[in-house]
Parts: C-alpha cells; sequence; structure tokens
C-alpha cells in the first residue's frame, strides 16, 4: 500500500512541478495537496516535505509572501524531522539514497524561503537562509541545488545593488552548473549573468551570455527555453535602443510561448513587445501590454502583473498620460507591497512621484518623493537626489508636515492624492480605485483610465522597416515640480553613477517579478 502512495505522491509531485513550469498555479496548488495526502504517515515523510515545498512555490509565483513563508518553513521542518527519524535507521545503504534526497529537498526549501526573505525586505534573513542552505549542502554533494544557492545569492545581491558581486555569485553557478552536465541549470544561471551585464551596462557580456544560453537551448532542442532566451535578447535590443531588432526577438518569443503553453513566459513577451512598439510611437504598443497584463492576472502571477503594470506607466509617461502612468505605478505598488515591499514599491514610487507632479498634486508628490527616498536607500539609484529636488522647492511648513511623518503615513498621502485624482474618472463604471490592488481586476481599472486618458503616440511610419534600425526620439519627462513653486529648468535630477537607468530597471522589472 506504501509503495502504491508512494508512487501516486510522485507523480502528484512531476504535476506539480509541470504546472509551475508552464505558469498554472492553481493546477500546481491543487497536485501539490493531493500529493500531500498520498504522504501522510511518518515512513513518507519525506513526500509531505516536496510537497509543502512546492506548494511554497506556487505561493510565492502567486504573489501570497505570507502563506509561501509558511509552507516553506513547514517544508524545512518536515525535512529536519526526516534527519532525525534516518539516524535511527541502521542500514545505510537503504538510506543513503533518501538522505541525499532530504539534503537536496531542504536546501532547496531554504532557498525558496530566502527568495519569500528578499522579497518582503529582510534581506539579512535571507542570508542567512541562503547561507544554511549552504551548509546543508556541505553534507551532500550539492549538484544542481548548489548552483541555485549562488544564483539565489546572485538574485539577492542585484536586489540589493551589488551589481558586481551579482557576477561573481551568477559565474559559480554557471561552472557548477557545467561541471554537473546540467545544461538546463547553465542556461538559467546565462540568462541571470545577463541581466547583470545589462544592469552594469556591459552589453557585451549580457549579449554573449544570451547568445550561449539560446546555443544550448537549441541544441537541447528546448523551446521553453528558448523561448525565455528570445525574451532577453528583445529586453537587451530595447534596452540598447534597438526597437525594431527588439520587436523582432519580442515576436519570435510570442510565438514559441503560445505553442509550448508558458502564459506567465507568453505575457513577459507580450508586455514587452508592446513596450517597444510604445517606444516606436505606435499605439498597439498598449494593447499588446494590456493583453501581457491580462495573461498575468489569469494565472495569478501577481507579482509580474506589478512589473506589467511598472512597464504601463512607463510607456504611460512617455505618452503624456499622467492619468494613466499614476493609476498603472499605484496599481503596482500595491501589488508589490507584499511581494517585494522595499524594492518593488520603490519602483512604483518612482512614476507615482512624476505623474503626481504633472497633475499639479504637489503634497502628494513630495510624500512620494520621500517615501521613496525612505525606501530606496540601497534599491533605487536617485531616489535620494529626487527627493532632495523636491525639498527645495517645497514651502517651508509643508516639507515639516511630512517630515515628521513615518513611511507608511507618507504613503497613504500619496495614496489618498492618487484616489482622488482618479476616483473621478471611475465614476459611472464599475470600477474603484481599490481594485488596483486585486489582480483579477486592476487590469479592468488600468483599461478604463487609457480609455479615458487617451494616451497618443503616433503610429510608426509605414516606410520604416526592420532593417532600419530607427530609434525613436525619447520624450522629455512630465514637469517634477511641486506646483506651488516656480518652474526650475533643471528637472532632471542627476542619477547616482551606478545607478540603473530607466531601461534597465524595466528590464529587471520585466524578468525577475516572478522569480
Amino acid at each position: 500500500m506504501n509503495d502504491e502512495r508512494l508512487a501516486a505522491g510522485r507523480h502528484h509531485l512531476d504535476n506539480g512541478h509541470r504546472a509551475i513550469d508552464l505558469g498554472y498555479p492553481d493546477e500546481a496548488r491543487a497536485f501539490f495537496d493531493a500529493a500531500l495526502l498520498q504522504f501522510r504517515g511518518p515512513e513518507l515523510r519525506v513526500g509531505e516535505a516536496h510537497a509543502y515545498r512546492g506548494l511554497a512555490q506556487v505561493e510565492l509565483t502567486s504573489g501570497d509572501a505570507t502563506r509561501a513563508e509558511k509552507n516553506a518553513r513547514q517544508a524545512i521542518a518536515c525535512f529536519e524531522e526526516l534527519q532525525v527519524v534516518l539516524d535511527d535507521i541502521e542500514d545505510v545503504e537503504a538510506i543513503r539514497a533518501l538522505r541525499r534526497d532530504a539534503y537536496q529537498g531542504e536546501a532547496a526549501a531554504r532557498i525558496v524561503l530566502a527568495e519569500v526573505l528578499t522579497r518582503t525586505g529582510r534581506s539579512a534573513a535571507a542570508r542567512a537562509a541562503l547561507d544554511s542552505a549552504r551548509e546543508v549542502l556541505d553534507q551532500d554533494t550539492g549538484g544542481a541545488t548548489a548552483g541555485a544557492v549562488w544564483m539565489s545569492l546572485g538574485r539577492l545581491s542585484l536586489r540589493s545593488g551589488e551589481i558586481e558581486e551579482a557576477r561573481q555569485w551568477f559565474e559559480k553557478a554557471l561552472q557548477t552548473h557545467r561541471e554537473e552536465g546540467d545544461d538546463e541549470g547553465r542556461i538559467a544561471a546565462l540568462l541571470l549573468l545577463a541581466e547583470q551585464g545589462r544592469l552594469s551596462s556591459d552589453l557585451q557580456l549580457a549579449e554573449e551570455s544570451l547568445q550561449e544560453a539560446r546555443r544550448l537551448a537549441k541544441e537541447l532542442d528546448h523551446e521553453r527555453w528558448e523561448g525565455r532566451v528570445l525574451i532577453g535578447l528583445g529586453a537587451l535590443a530595447e534596452q540598447a535602443g534597438r526597437y525594431f531588432e527588439a520587436r523582432s526577438f519580442y515576436e519570435d518569443a510570442v510565438e514559441i510561448t503560445s505553442s509550448t503553453g508558458e502564459l506567465d513566459r507568453k505575457a513577459s513577451a507580450l508586455v514587452g513587445l508592446g513596450s517597444t512598439l510604445c517606444r516606436l510611437r505606435d499605439v498597439d504598443g498598449f494593447r499588446l501590454m494590456f493583453e501581457g497584463a491580462e495573461l498575468y492576472s489569469s494565472t495569478e502571477h501577481s507579482a509580474s502583473l506589478a512589473s506589467a503594470l511598472y512597464r504601463i506607466a512607463s510607456a504611460a509617461r512617455r505618452a503624456r498620460a499622467p492619468e494613466l502612468a499614476l493609476a498603472s505605478a499605484e496599481g503596482a505598488r500595491r501589488l508589490w507591497g507584499t511581494t517585494d515591499g522595499l524594492r518593488g514599491q520603490s519602483m512604483a514610487l518612482r512614476h507615482i512621484v512624476k505623474a503626481l507632479a504633472a497633475l499639479k498634486a504637489g503634497r502628494g508628490a513630495l510624500a512620494a518623493a520621500i517615501a521613496r527616498e525612505r525606501l530606496g536607500k540601497e534599491s533605487s539609484g536617485n531616489a535620494a537626489e529626487v527627493a532632495s529636488w523636491f525639498r527645495e522647492r517645497a514651502p517651508a511648513d509643508l516639507l515639516a508636515d511630512l517630515d515628521a511623518l513615518d513611511t507608511d503615513r507618507l504613503l497613504a498621502e500619496a495614496r489618498i492624492e492618487a484616489e482622488r485624482l482618479l476616483g473621478p474618472m471611475l465614476e459611472g463604471s464599475s470600477c474603484k480605485v481599490d481594485d488596483l490592488g486585486v489582480p483579477t481586476l486592476a487590469i479592468a481599472v488600468i483599461r478604463h483610465i487609457s480609455e479615458t486618458s487617451s494616451p497618443t503616440l503616433p503610429k510608426t511610419p509605414a516606410s520604416a522597416s526592420a532593417g532600419h534600425l530607427m530609434v525613436a526620439p525619447t520624450e522629455p519627462d512630465p514637469s517634477e515640480v511641486v506646483p506651488t513653486l516656480p518652474k526650475s529648468p533643471d528637472v532632471s535630477p542627476p542619477r547616482l553613477a551606478n545607478a540603473p537607468t530607466e531601461a534597465s530597471e524595466d528590464v529587471y522589472a520585466s524578468l525577475y517579478g516572478d522569480d
């Protein structure tokens, strides 16, 4: 009977992980729950632990950090208890494979926990979780799971702004997967190394890493990985201003991800394609970005939906549609509030500040700038300069009033201003401003605001072709002034020397919101 339950449980685990890969968290959750039913009992504890780890990954993908953390900790507890049970078994040969499986599973669960802690702003605790994963792997040969630890440490470094440190971890992960003969692990590491190259402006490294990843994907005849590489190539070309080239990569990515059924990756490709078309002054870009965002909404990828809304906000600002930029950025901020409280909210506030200023909401713009400064000390390079620019132009009594507030209250001030401006635009519709924080409803609000604010981007000339890498001129940013003061010619505070550019921040949000 136990053998039958074990086989059934393993079948459910395999299906759960396959569903995660394809972007179906609801189905994955059902499979892992079914596995838990099969693995009840002390003799099947390792399967129970793996099921909890799978559920943690599902909730992380879906953006529920609280449930993800609970399941990850439950998985770790199961694996730790299993090791105690194995110590009492005298048959060394019988337990060797089981113990190795438990070590690998526990390390993987600690990696998931570290990702949850990273997204919720607990960087020190995340590093401690990864250190614990490394200690567990020291008792085993490590293998592919060790490579996953190095990649997690690299992602944590990226989020903390430690760009060069991230490169060292990604290179170590690449070497580990190469030694293990794990080609899929190599592709994953190369994609992350390419991202590090983009963020550090080493576009040659990014290009070489992506081309190597593409070669491996083609050798494996692995369309899912090829689709992900094409998204990376599109993002690189977009950042470099090669918009027609980016369009081609994204279009190929849409085609491949449609055939493989990876809804989340298709959504990423659509958002990238839409963003590129907006750069080319083609209003079809917004339609495609909305389509991608709706896919994220349908698959519960709230963190990735936040990334999509962030990019819609970027395009709306360039199209001089501050209402759409404000709604999209506020939606991203609310969705990121529970999944990426520091970096995510700080990124969203970047657009909220500018949109509120363009709409002459001076108090809200100043409150958002100060909140962003407090949240973004590590993760958002020019937050301090932007806040300083506003401070220098704000009335003394207003500045004193806002400086006395804590960060949560500052965010509330900005939210109140956003609701005041957006609320009237939703009158007569079934949408409410509060829907911006609900993954399944947010895009309906954004669509309605879009129809009301009508972003204007001239169509790309018919004579333009992919053979001519034309770069659309950059739209100037809306005014960033507190409206009670005269406009200053210096409306764009200087960035830190090593701060990510707007393009690289957009790329980061697109590729890694759901990892």
